[in-house]
């Protein structure tokens, strides 16, 4: 058991690393003028690539609503990508390529972002980890899952691991009581 938790640990250290230099990689890439705008309001915003990645595009009912999602790859564990506040999953594209390339990668939009529906039901944090564990659910991708967030996607990450612990690889600690 030792010697697979080291081989497990080596792999999630590989994988935070790829997507650290890919970010790296894409931030350097957006300060590059060919890729930047400008808007009336001399706001800058930066294109976000294209990919080819070959993918597999779903709308997937969650419970009343249905959320809009990209599954690449193949394999275990499932990486999966949790967008900031009011960000849709495309803002993942520049590191989707290299982690498809090793594991099963998962893009979304939450509720009332991007492609995804909003309905009545609320888009707190509990919610949006709820409907995540509901989509991960229906989608039957292989566990365990790395979930990674970015701003407001490391809160519903954080709300999601404390809800769902078993369905999570790492250390984990609790966040929530209950």
């Amino acid at each position: 058991m030792k010697h697979f938790l080291s081989h497990l640990r080596y792999f999630i250290v590989i994988v935070a690393l790829a997507l650290f230099f890919v970010l790296i990689n894409a931030m350097a890439d957006s300060n590059d003028s060919t890729n930047l705008e400008r808007n009336s309001s001399s706001q800058e915003s930066f294109q976000i690539p294209e990919i080819s990645t070959p993918k597999i595009e779903k709308m997937i009912d969650v419970g009343g609503r249905s959320l809009h999602c990209n599954v690449y790859g193949k394999g275990s564990p499932t990486v999966v990508l949790v967008s900031g506040f009011m960000a849709p999953q495309i803002y993942w594209n520049p590191v989707v390529p290299a982690l498809a390339a090793q594991t099963t990668v998962l893009t979304y939009d939450r509720a009332g972002i991007g492609k995804s529906e909003i309905d009545e039901f609320p888009t707190h944090g509990k919610q949006a980890a709820t409907d995540l564990h509901m989509l991960l659910n229906k989608l039957n991708l292989p566990k365990p899952y790395i979930v990674i967030g970015h701003s407001y996607g490391g809160d519903v990450v954080r709300l999601f691991a404390s809800m769902y612990p078993e369905d999570i690889l790492g250390e984990q600690r609790k966040i929530l009581k209950g």
